[in-house]
């Protein structure tokens, strides 16, 4: 039989060591736009404890808002370049994050556009490790963009208004196929007011075959 073609491990790799404004792309969009203050990801390298290098973050800062007179709920979108998926691969997403924000108000989601199509959001049942914790709470409530889909949101239980480093691991294989080309969008919306810190996101990697489990159990902000 022939000998099947072979491909790294690692189909997508980076660390957020150096600054990658070059190759990531940022956007951010505002409910009320006479009130609303735009906001991007930014790189840095003050990260909290247990982080490495630098990371990308995504602020919660409530930016004066009020949830009344001044509505300051939008969302921070980031887009990974351009990732291709070989014949034969079935690949898998992993990161590690951090998140510290307003339990439900605000929080993080992770989106795939396929092939240019739109950004879908990842569901729950995608997730090998460390799913979504919580859901936003629903437009009802809140005029968050993402309001009423689940989200990595809140603080530690344990620990005064802080987070904690989590790795969570996505199985693609259902949402992209072998030969297409996808991104990656790592979504942080927020409601008018009321802020703790924000989403740190590190090391994200899109590998073949099935991710392996780095210890630690599933983060419990």
């Amino acid at each position: 039989a022939p000998e099947l073609p072979r491909y790294p491990d690692e189909l997508f790799s980076e660390s957020f060591d150096a600054d990658p404004a070059q190759e990531w792309t940022v956007s951010n969009e505002g409910v009320d736009l006479e009130d609303y203050i735009p906001r991007d990801w930014v790189w840095t390298t003050d990260v909290p404890s247990g982080g490495d290098g630098g990371s990308l973050f995504a602020p919660d800062d409530a930016m004066g808002g009020n949830c009344s007179f001044n509505d300051q709920s939008g969302v921070m979108h980031l887009d990974s370049p351009a990732i291709s998926i070989p014949d034969g691969i079935l690949p898998v997403l992993v990161f590690d994050h951090y998140i510290a924000s307003e339990p439900k108000g605000d929080g993080g989601n992770v989106r795939i556009s396929v092939n240019g199509g739109p950004n879908q959001l990842i569901p729950e049942d995608a997730f090998l490790f460390n799913p979504y914790n919580d859901v936003l709470d629903g437009p009802d409530r809140s005029n968050n963009p993402n309001a009423g889909e689940p989200a990595f949101s809140g603080v530690n239980a344990a620990s005064f208004l802080r987070g904690s480093w989590g790795q969570s691991q996505v199985k693609l294989a259902g949402l992209a196929r072998p030969g297409d080309t996808i991104r990656i969008r790592f979504d942080f919306s927020f409601d008018g007011c009321t802020g703790v810190d924000g989403w740190y996101l590190d090391n994200v990697v899109v590998r073949a075959g099935d991710a392996v489990v780095r210890g630690g159990g599933r983060r419990s902000p």
